[in-house]
């Protein structure tokens, strides 16, 4: 069951790496009326965009427990 979840993680984790493009491209707009942003900025409209930076991280650690776990489990 471990090891199902552990995929399951990893799966979600792998779909939000391949939607990132599309985030970043929807970032600043499309269309005539698009902006374009710089730095920091840049950066915090990609990890808003579709919440993509919050639920990535989110997964991140949630897989990091998860790996602490078993291997504490196998001692």
């Amino acid at each position: 069951m471990k090891k199902v979840i552990h995929s399951i993680v990893q799966a979600a984790m792998l779909l939000l790496i391949m939607t990132s493009p599309f985030a970043w491209l929807m970032r600043d707009g499309l269309g005539p009326d698009a902006t374009t942003s710089y730095g920091f900025d840049a950066i915090s409209k990609f990890f808003i965009t579709f919440y993509w930076g919050p639920a990535f991280l989110g997964l991140a650690i949630l897989s990091a427990l998860i790996r602490c776990a078993w291997r504490t489990q196998d001692k």
